[in-house]
């Protein structure tokens, strides 16, 4: 392939050295959206998760508060 490269004209290598920096361009601009599309991803998979331990803490906290206002109830039915 390199024979066939030194072979052609100036402006035939030109040509193909456009062509690979324009290849090469498109090629990093879809590695860039790529890289991005994964950091989305992961950022909503850090929310969700996030969201669910907030829902559990929240949960844990009502449930927390509801018994401690059922024994205060009780000991309260007990006076």
């Amino acid at each position: 392939m390199v024979e066939v490269i030194k072979s052609l004209s100036t402006d035939e290598k030109r040509e193909i050295q456009l062509l690979l920096q324009q290849y090469l361009r498109e090629e990093r601009r879809d590695e860039i959206h790529n890289n991005f599309k994964s950091a989305q991803v992961e950022q909503q998979k850090g929310v969700n998760q996030a969201a669910g331990v907030d829902a559990k803490v929240i949960y844990s906290r009502s449930t927390e508060t509801l018994a401690t206002q059922a024994l205060a109830h009780v000991q309260h039915e007990r006076n």
